[in-house]
């Protein structure tokens, strides 16, 4: 992913409504800017973050936003954006968050 665009994220996640509430905000994310610096394909890394930061609801907009990096290899896309996002659920669902 383009720096410009995790940059654009990492904004969107820190100074959006969410923090305007007063809401708690933790950024999981492979760039070193991030809270969490993890593989979002990773089940175990994603496990640890939310046992150590326990939220009570997860946003998961994770994505390829380079669709160019996408059809380079448009299997390994398609199974990052699924792997990651059952990987998520996953978590989730074994910290049993319904949000």
């Amino acid at each position: 992913m383009p720096d410009n665009w995790r940059k654009w994220f990492h904004w969107i996640a820190r100074s959006g409504s969410m923090r305007d509430a007063e809401h708690e905000v933790k950024v999981l994310d492979i760039n070193s800017k991030a809270d969490y610096v993890i593989d979002i394909c990773n089940r175990s890394q994603i496990a640890e973050a939310l046992a150590d930061f326990q939220p009570k609801v997860v946003f998961h907009i994770a994505a390829i936003a380079d669709a160019r990096e996408a059809l380079n290899d448009a299997v390994q896309g398609c199974e990052y954006q699924s792997l990651g996002t059952a990987s998520v659920l996953e978590a989730a669902r074994k910290r049993e968050l319904s949000e």
